[in-house]
Parts: C-alpha cells; sequence; structure tokens
C-alpha cells in the first residue's frame, strides 16, 4: 500500500537489519494496511519466496485464521504494525479518549495474540484525514502526541488505489 524513503540516520537508529549496504542512503518498505485478510497466507507466501520483508498495519480480526495469521507475520520477521483495532472512522476520530481507547485495545490485543509490543502506527485514512475534521484539532493533538509516547507513526506517500471502488 506505500512506499517510505527514510534518511540514513533514521535507518540506523530504527531499520539496523534491513540495510543491505553501508552505503545505503534510501530504503524503500512495502507496507499493508487492514489485514489480515483472505490474502495474507499467500501474500506471505509469496514474500518468504522472495526473501522480502514487510510492515503489516493491522486492525483488530480476531478469529483463530486471523490470529494464526498475525502470529505468522510476526515468526516470518515481519514488522507488525497498529492501524485501529475497530478501523471505523467516526468512532475512533470522536475524541481524543475514543482514539485512546482504540489504540490501546488493539495494542493489548497484538500484544495477547503474538507477544509483541509494536511501537508503529499508521493512522486510518493517514494523517490528513478529512474525517478527523469532526473533532477540530485532534490530528495534530495525536501526531505530535504519538512520537512522545514512544511511538513512530507513519504515512504513505504512494497509493496502490486499492481502495477506489471506481473501475477504470
Amino acid at each position: 500500500n506505500g512506499i517510505f524513503y527514510f534518511n540514513q540516520e533514521y535507518m540506523e537508529n530504527y531499520l539496523d537489519d534491513y540495510i543491505v549496504e553501508e552505503d545505503t542512503r534510501l530504503l524503500a518498505s512495502l507496507t499493508f494496511d487492514d489485514g489480515p485478510s483472505k490474502y495474507t497466507k499467500e501474500l506471505l507466501d509469496l514474500l518468504d519466496e522472495y526473501k522480502i520483508k514487510a510492515t503489516f498495519f493491522v486492525v483488530g480480526k480476531e478469529s483463530d485464521a486471523d490470529k494464526d495469521a498475525l502470529r505468522r507475520i510476526v515468526d516470518a520477521g515481519h514488522t507488525l504494525g497498529m492501524h485501529s483495532y475497530s478501523h471505523r472512522y467516526s468512532e475512533i476520530y470522536a475524541s481524543v479518549e475514543n482514539f485512546a481507547a482504540d489504540f490501546e485495545k488493539l495494542q493489548n490485543y497484538l500484544y495477547e495474540v503474538t507477544g509483541v509490543e509494536s511501537t508503529v502506527y499508521r493512522f486510518p485514512g493517514g494523517s490528513s484525514n478529512g474525517v478527523s475534521k469532526i473533532c477540530p484539532g485532534l490530528m495534530t493533538r495525536l501526531t505530535e502526541q504519538i512520537p512522545k509516547m514512544g511511538y513512530q507513526y507513519f504515512d504513505w506517500n504512494v497509493s496502490s488505489g486499492d481502495t477506489s471502488t471506481k473501475i477504470t
């Protein structure tokens, strides 16, 4: 769903395992949102085949198959990122308290299922989404607070268009 470009300092501090060459200046990261889904197993197989690591920004899906997929993401060495528990924009962005409750619920759920404390987050709709305007100033507060809490949030700079309902 997106590609990120990181500077050398960020890579050295956070992404040591992904640096392939000493003089690497940029890194592209493959990310997937809103999973796990019915395609996660096949996707993990493909990533494994080509020895590619990705970040999965997941939501709170609780079926046994979804829990297995979450564990497999971690076991395969991919990064498990948080993307909200409910993914319901109108609820999450109604207030700081709602956002915090959803954030904590997902964080606890992922830890219970995988034993991993995720430190990366992607806001549903991105950090400049229009939906969060239902609570004025919310995104500014959240984008300032998330790093202060020890988490890093990531947006995207390339969209696959896979959420579009228009067929061209």
